[in-house]
């Protein structure tokens, strides 16, 4: 199952969404479940083996600027399809560090195998390590760890961060100069737990794009540069090189892409009103990539058009 959290920022024509649809592969149909309490955009999901947390900005703003008994972040019971609270496993450090990141549009990185959690920003990088004892889960405090490589402080947004081969992978995103002058970057850095080392450029600049892990190799999807565009490149970390693979049937930004069934799932994103241009369009649209055959195929739409929102594969 694919799950899909999403909060839209469009306004007026996609506004913010509680909603929450999952996508079964199988039968290849979107079906509703709980909605999540509260608007919100721009949601992380931290899928921690085999349990879905999700949090957003407006969720834990609510809580602290507010002191209201708010829910920030939450976890989806699947037995009785709701949401429940799941602040208490988190110290109130580490939802201020989320609540920096959110607000930033930095990164939040699960990784299963180390047990850990990486929050990205432009500033700092952060590491927590997670526990889960009899079913209860617990988070220790937050370590610093060294900024990212080729960041420039403060000046870096919109960048995408995934973990390969025990590695944590930074890669892209915007570059501002001036408050006018903001270039889309193709570096990337990889931290291997001491330090970290730039890796080869990715073929092409991209912001407001995102990265899978699939058969050992990273995949960089679609994004921004002079326009939005529906290129994808796969990096092989054994030789540090990219290549340029099949292009999606539609240019998009904001996607969000999971991997299932050694399959690449895009959905959603920003997009133009016709092939030559035009008015932004929120899609509801979604494809899937075959790495045996090299093709993208069409499938199910979503119920409701989304951008700025999380996916999992759960």
């Amino acid at each position: 199952m694919v799950y899909r959290v999403d909060f839209e920022l469009v306004i007026p024509l996609c506004p913010r969404l509680k909603s929450v649809e999952r996508y079964n592969i199988i039968e290849d149909t979107w079906d509703k479940v709980a909605d999540l309490p509260t608007l919100a955009s721009g949601a992380q999901i931290l899928n921690f083996h085999g349990r879905m947390f999700v949090t957003a900005f407006e969720l834990i703003s609510r809580q602290i600027d507010r002191n209201e008994e708010n829910m920030s972040v939450l976890e989806y019971d699947p037995l009785h399809d709701k949401w429940k609270d799941a602040t208490h496993f988190f110290p109130e450090e580490t939802l201020q560090l989320f609540q920096e990141c959110l607000q930033k549009c930095g990164n939040i990185v699960v990784s299963a195998k180390k047990n850990s959690i990486f929050i990205i920003t432009d500033k700092s990088v952060y590491s927590l390590q997670l526990m889960l004892v009899d079913g209860e889960m617990s988070c220790n405090k937050a370590v610093t760890l060294p900024s990212v490589g080729h960041f420039q402080e403060g000046k870096n947004s919109h960048y995408s961060s995934i973990m390969c081969d025990n590695n944590l992978f930074v890669l892209g995103g915007d570059l501002q100069h001036s408050q006018l002058e903001i270039y889309p970057i193709a570096d990337v850095s990889l931290f291997n737990g001491e330090t970290w080392i730039k890796r080869a450029s990715m073929l092409e600049p991209r912001s407001m794009f995102d990265v899978v892990e699939l058969g050992g190799c990273i995949y960089a999807l679609g994004g921004f540069n002079t326009r939005r565009v529906n290129t994808v490149e796969r990096y092989n970390p054994q030789v540090d090189q990219w290549t340029y693979i099949s292009c999606m049937n539609k240019e998009r930004s904001h996607l969000k892409a999971v991997v299932t069934a050694n399959m690449i799932y895009v959905m959603g994103g920003k997009s133009y009103s016709s092939s030559y241009g035009g008015a932004r369009k929120v899609l509801n649209t979604c494809e899937t990539y075959d790495p045996s055959t090299n093709k993208w195929t069409n499938v199910k739409p979503m119920n409701h058009s989304r951008c700025m929102f999380g996916a999992t594969a759960f």
